[in-house]
């Protein structure tokens, strides 16, 4: 998905980032200050994106911040890659 066709569905691409001491990896819209995992501020820029989510019930998302997927499907505003958790 490219970065036109996320922005007027209101998805927001996040940038992927690196920390060079621990391997941590991050999701943002600008450079993080730290890694925090382990406080450095050692962290480079990788060329994985991917798209900003809120949707916390769906089975792909991460704390509420992102989807797991890298090129979910989104038509018509709607995600159709979403799957709802499983119950234990």
């Amino acid at each position: 998905m490219t970065a036109e066709l996320a922005r007027p569905l209101g998805h927001e691409r996040l940038r992927g980032y690196v920390c060079m001491v621990c391997g941590k990896r991050m999701w943002a819209t600008r450079r993080p200050e730290f890694c925090p995992k382990c406080k450095s501020n050692v962290i480079r820029k990788t060329k994985d994106y991917r798209l900003a989510c809120q949707r916390r019930d769906c089975k792909y998302n991460v704390e509420g911040t992102y989807c797991r997927l890298k090129e979910p499907q989104i038509e018509a505003g709607e995600c159709r890659s979403y799957e709802p958790r499983e119950k234990r």
